[in-house]
């Protein structure tokens, strides 16, 4: 009943016409073009907008213990703090995009893989808008990362360089970001960079180079450096929003001790 009464609200139209259209057509297509029948057949990628898949000579693929419908959702608005700025564009000159669970994938964004690059994405992951993703060698996310807006995630120097004696250096190297890191807005992460888990990268932060850090390790600044040591990034909306809560009632407050820190990677 609620369902249907649902239906017959202007709210809900105004909410669903101020987001990104569901593009029916383009998730039919993208989802049989690039998945086997049993996976395709549940429409797992959902596409919203017009996404611009510019090149279709690479792979798509699901790797995940389940494969249920709406897992993957692409190019769809929400309540984020920055402006979508348009339809997110993927570009596969070559190699593969790999999900191993659910993902989304904001607006704006630009996914580029080419001379047989990977970009694999772990269970979770959310990319907020504007983002640059570029492969040619391999991109790695594992489990619930969670990219802010306006970042720039390379392997590749995207050119080479030769020394006057003709010496040529691999332009590109392996990039890997650990469970549960928090990347910030404007970022830019380069090639051969491993990151721990749980590590939190701060806004405008350039990173360079792989830092010898522990997990739970804040970095920042151009080139980025640590900053802080054993702090996480709460995931559990509940205690967010809690949070919100009782500093709005307590503004002389500075600190709220959790009950059960634990608590705060759940509900994500």
């Amino acid at each position: 009943m609620k369902r249907i009464k649902k239906l017959f609200s202007i709210k809900f139209y105004i909410e669903l016409l101020s987001k990104n259209w569901f593009n029916l057509p383009e998730t039919i297509f993208i989802n049989f073009y690039f998945l086997p029948f049993k996976q395709a057949i549940k429409l797992p990628i959902w596409i919203y907008g017009n996404v611009r898949f510019i090149k279709l000579n690479g792979k798509i693929k699901i790797e995940a213990t389940k494969v249920s419908t709406k897992m993957i959702v692409i190019n769809r608005t929400n309540e984020s703090a920055c402006n979508s700025n348009g339809n997110t564009e993927i570009i596969l000159n070559s190699g593969t995009l790999l999900f191993k669970g659910k993902a989304q994938i904001g607006c704006g964004c630009r996914i580029l893989i080419y001379n047989n690059g990977e970009i694999i994405f772990g269970e979770n992951f959310k990319m907020n808008n504007q983002n640059s993703l570029s492969s040619c060698n391999k991109l790695q996310f594992e489990n619930m990362v969670l990219l802010g807006h306006q970042n720039q995630i390379y392997d590749t120097d995207f050119h080479f360089c030769a020394t006057q004696e003709g010496y040529v250096h691999n332009s590109s190297k392996p990039v890997l970001l650990g469970a549960y890191t928090f990347i910030g807005n404007r970022v830019t992460i380069t090639k051969g960079v491993i990151l721990p888990a749980y590590t939190i990268v701060s806004a405008n932060s350039l990173v360079n180079k792989t830092l010898p850090i522990e997990s739970g390790t804040i970095i920042g600044g151009i080139p980025a450096k640590p900053l802080a040591k054993d702090f996480y990034h709460i995931r559990n909306t509940k205690i967010e929003a809690s949070l919100y809560e009782y500093f709005k009632k307590h503004p002389e407050e500075k600190l709220f001790k959790l009950d059960d820190p634990f608590e705060m990677w759940t509900n994500y």
